[in-house]
């Protein structure tokens, strides 16, 4: 009786474990691209986990580069605009998924870029 237990339950295990790496294997080789086109896909991840249980417009998840990401929905330049505002920036250009700031004899661009149908994401470059 214990060993036809313990055989239904290591054949539910295994079975468990085969459909577990097909569906990883599956999505990896669907989404694989997508997930690590920025690099390391575990700060973005986790940054989009915080965006969507937050009333957040936006998550920071990289200091070197400063780099944030957003939702798609909305208006880019007028969430840009207002982040770099708080530190007294000031948009003077825009060209293209760039935005260009100025503070006294200081400049920073700004450049924008879609990670997923959902999300893109923005990093905050001194110009140089």
């Amino acid at each position: 009786m214990i060993k036809k237990i313990r055989k239904k339950l290591i054949t539910i295990l295994l079975g468990a474990i085969i459909i577990f790496l097909a569906i990883g294997i599956t999505l990896g080789a669907f989404y694989g691209k997508v997930w690590f086109q920025e690099g390391n896909p575990i700060p973005l991840l986790t940054s989009i986990v915080k965006l969507e249980f937050s009333n957040d417009n936006f998550v920071q998840y990289s200091t070197t580069p400063e780099a944030y990401i957003s939702k798609s929905k909305g208006n880019r330049q007028e969430l840009i605009e207002g982040k770099m505002g708080e530190k007294d920036w000031i948009l003077i250009d825009q060209m293209g998924n760039a935005y260009f700031f100025e503070k006294k004899d200081e400049r920073k661009v700004v450049t924008t870029r879609q990670y997923t149908r959902r999300y893109f994401v923005w990093e905050v470059e001194v110009e140089g």
